[in-house]
């Protein structure tokens, strides 16, 4: 969690590390470090959700033993969460909003395609164990390559996140039917957690994508969602035949604050 409900935006500072070190001399003149500070803001966004119980509906489905108000409190939290997931992939533009999502956040690096394998297509589903092993150390050697050798696949924590589409190829075993390429995983890459979501889906014109991307580079979480608010109650209004409540959260999007520590690949 980042800021506040009310607040109007997010503002983070992006720090970049000034200095060149030289021969030291007893007469030279001091060479001093430096830094420089930059500002991303983010929109934050307010939803709201309501909701309102009679006291006959209360009455009808007390006797059909559930809960009319606690319900729709659940229904009115996850209509929320689900709002706040979509914001988090697609960010949220009402023509002045800087509210971005992992697929279109500004700073993000352009997608790279993936190989064909010997079926003739880049996609998982249609790869051997060994081809999509390859694309896989493929992914790391780009990471390692864009963050100038700061990021060790060997030991760093990542994420790989793929679609629904393709997670399930992780299971494909090798020529020998002895190790799954998420087996492979697992003792290659220990400190790699792989994650699935729909949203990766055709992502890109019709294919679907891969994130790749480092926990935390030089101290610095590489990329986050950030809520002001999950669920706020806005207030209660008691009626003479019910009540009613307002609930509402409070989004800036996701942040990629190192974009040297992610890499994106299409075709998978």
């Amino acid at each position: 969690f980042a800021g506040s409900w009310e607040d109007e935006e997010l503002v983070q500072p992006i720090i970049e590390y000034a200095g060149q070190s030289r021969p030291y001399g007893d007469k030279t003149n001091l060479n001093l470090a430096d830094f420089n500070i930059n500002y991303e803001t983010r929109t934050i966004v307010r939803m709201e959700q309501d909701l309102e119980v009679g006291k006959l509906e209360a009455a009808r489905a007390s006797k059909q033993r559930v809960d009319a108000l606690a319900s729709k409190r659940y229904a009115a939290s996850l209509s929320l969460a689900i709002t706040a997931n979509d914001i988090a992939f697609n960010g949220y533009n009402a023509d002045i909003n800087k509210t971005y999502g992992l697929l279109n956040d500004p700073n993000m690096p352009a997608y790279v395609s993936l190989p064909n394998g010997s079926a003739g297509t880049s996609e998982w589903t249609t790869k051997t164990f060994n081809e999509i092993v390859a694309d896989i150390r493929t992914m790391m050697a780009g990471l390692r390559a864009r963050s100038g050798n700061n990021f060790k696949p060997e030991s760093d924590a990542a994420v790989l996140a793929l679609g629904t589409n393709v997670i399930d190829t992780l299971d494909t075993v090798n020529p020998l039917g002895t190790t799954s390429v998420r087996e492979w995983i697992a003792k290659t890459y220990p400190r790699l957690r792989v994650t699935s979501a729909p949203q990766l889906n055709d992502a890109n014109s019709g294919d679907d994508v891969a994130y790749l991307f480092a926990e935390q580079l030089a101290g610095q979480k590489v990329i986050g969602q950030y809520m002001q608010d999950a669920l706020r109650l806005i207030g209660v209004e008691q009626k003479a035949k019910g009540v009613m409540e307002s609930y509402s959260n409070a989004t800036a999007g996701v942040f990629l604050r190192v974009p040297i520590a992610i890499v994106r690949y299409t075709g998978c």
